[in-house]
């Protein structure tokens, strides 16, 4: 826009009502946004980044448990335990597929006994056990392998994390 005039400009207010959204922040992600930023953060010493996508990640419908399982582990890898717990829930009420309900309960399981909560660890442990799932998950980063046999394990040894 141009405007012409014979006195001085003195103040130029683009947004006084603070109405306009883009001029403040960014706009909101959508679930597809959303799930591409957490693709494209690496899986160790990205958590902090992580945590700030959690409270959208809350307000979006996310229809798959994807995004909410490596939301969870890069939380888990920034210590933000609690936080990656509720990633665990979400990714558990979001599948159908018996082997991610595994690594969901599995997960919770470890989380549970990071937390001090033993007694729901070993309830989520015997949970992911009845899914009945064989499959093996690896997080080489943090030298698991999540099997029936890891968490059969669990049952018997708290989880620790090295």
């Amino acid at each position: 826009l141009s405007f012409e005039s014979k006195s001085p400009l003195k103040e130029v207010k683009l947004d006084p009502d603070n109405t306009l959204w883009m001029l403040n922040a960014e706009p909101p992600l959508s679930a597809v946004e959303l799930e591409r930023k957490l693709y494209r953060l690496n899986l160790t010493e990205s958590g902090e980044e992580a945590f700030a996508l959690l409270p959208r990640a809350r307000e979006l419908p996310l229809a798959s448990s994807r995004p909410w399982r490596r939301l969870g582990l890069l939380l888990y890898d920034a210590k933000h335990y609690t936080e990656a717990l509720e990633c665990y829930k979400k990714a558990l009420e979001t599948t159908s597929d018996q082997d991610y309900k595994f690594l969901a309960l599995a997960w919770q399981g470890q989380l549970l006994d990071l937390l001090g909560q033993r007694e729901a660890a070993v309830t989520a442990y015997r949970a992911a056990l009845a899914t009945g799932s064989t499959y093996a998950f690896r997080h080489d980063q943090y030298k698991l392998q999540i099997d029936p046999k890891w968490v059969q394990e669990r049952l018997q040894t708290p989880f620790k994390r090295e």
